[in-house]
């Protein structure tokens, strides 16, 4: 395995988690 695969990891649940929030927040405003 590549070292850097958790950084990898790391960064699509970031990202992941931030497109989260910003959908919840998306259905709130609305």
């Amino acid at each position: 395995l590549a070292q850097g695969a958790p950084l990898v990891v790391l960064a699509a649940a970031k990202l992941g988690a931030t497109r989260l929030i910003d959908n919840l927040e998306l259905v709130y405003t609305a």
